[in-house]
């Protein structure tokens, strides 16, 4: 295993890879006090080589999209969404063709949410040292033992890709993957939407109308303020916080002090702007999409979602997969609210189960 710590020898390294028609990739990275996550390593497997790049030791990390970016190249990943979440954030780049060993291994019979070490042990009978799952992977110099915890996120990764690609085969499933991974690589799905914050916060049903309006405006505000000074979302207001001045929506410093939930540093930072931000008229068109959303379901909306879940399982027992690789309780409500453009009525997904969903819902 080689450890990269330069521009020159990744660049060496993409050299190297060129024609190369797989390469399974891994990344390792700290998202506890930042909005977007710091990308520590990048681990590379080919059919003939294995490496390690120090990521913070690049002065061009953009590099990294070299690694991938070959039309004619497949990239293996487990899970991928974060790993592409990490390359499009560094590199403006998506793979050219993705291979997600999660996803194919639900499609085929394993648990969806399985593990890499798991999905090795039981396609390679290799037991994973997992020691360093908790590890500082910003902390320099890598030790021996963070290296080979890394590399062999990837040592195995490509071996077990062709024995689940023909897995897919067999049963006929390889389109589904392919689908699936299509649509992982949209770069739309890697760009924070403010807009879209508020699809976040729990307990938006408990207000009532304006007063949720006003929650999607703080919502938006948080992401804007967490992305531009890149921290968590948590630590510039609380959902809790959120909730409280929408459903309070003081009007002078003296009314902000009486929520409780509000710290004495987000008020002295954010008081006024807050304040005034609340104070603005909710116009008729806000909160429009929120209350389709979240309004509760009527009773008649209820049965049939009880319906849906139970025709979505038959579906997903017939083809020995789990129900949630289909659809979720959130698709099923919105399926019985009347809404059409779920991902559970396009593509494989309709084959599988949309179109019985549907004949419940339009006999």
């Amino acid at each position: 295993m080689q450890l990269v710590i330069s521009d020159t020898e990744l660049e060496n390294i993409v050299e190297q890879l060129r024609g190369e028609s797989l390469v399974a990739l891994d990344t390792e990275f700290m998202r506890e006090d930042t909005y977007f996550p710091i990308l520590c390593v990048v681990q590379v497997c080919s059919a003939d080589t294995l490496f390690c790049v120090d990521a913070l030791a690049l002065q061009r990390p953009a590099t990294v999209a070299g690694l991938f970016r070959e039309s004619g190249r497949t990239t293996v990943l487990h899970a991928a969404h974060q790993d592409l979440e990490m390359f499009f954030q560094e590199t403006g780049e998506l793979p050219a063709n993705l291979f997600d060993t999660q996803i194919a291994a639900a499609m085929t019979g394993f648990d969806a949410q399985i593990s890499y070490a798991q999905l090795v042990r039981e396609l390679l009978g290799v037991e994973l040292e997992k020691s360093q799952t908790r590890t500082d992977w910003r902390r320099r110099p890598l030790s021996d033992a963070q290296l080979e915890y890394a590399a062999d996120d990837v040592r195995y990764l490509a071996q077990i890709q062709p024995l689940l690609a023909q897995r897919l085969q067999a049963l006929g499933r390889t389109s589904w993957h392919q689908q699936e991974c299509a649509r992982m690589l949209q770069p739309a799905t890697y760009t924070a939407d403010p807009a879209n914050a508020w699809r976040r916060l729990k307990g938006l049903a408990r207000l009532e109308s304006n007063a949720r309006a006003r929650a999607c405006r703080l919502a938006a505000w948080r992401e804007r303020e967490a992305i531009e000074r890149n921290r968590p979302r948590q630590w510039i207001v609380r959902d809790r916080l959120i909730l409280d001045l929408a459903r309070q929506c003081p009007g002078s410093n003296d009314e902000l002090a009486e929520i409780e939930s509000l710290p004495g540093p987000v008020a002295r930072r954010y008081g006024a702007k807050l304040i005034r931000m609340l104070a603005q008229p909710v116009e008729s068109e806000e909160g429009v999409e929120i209350e389709a959303a979240v309004a509760p379901l009527t009773r008649e909306q209820r049965e049939l979602a009880k319906a849906l879940r139970t025709c979505l399982s038959s579906c997903a027992e017939e083809h020995e997969i789990g129900a949630g690789l289909l659809a979720n309780r959130v698709d099923l409500e919105n399926l019985a609210r009347g809404r059409r453009d779920l991902d559970v009525l396009k593509g494989w997904r309709r084959e599988v189960a949309g179109d019985r969903l549907l004949a419940l819902l339009e006999p």
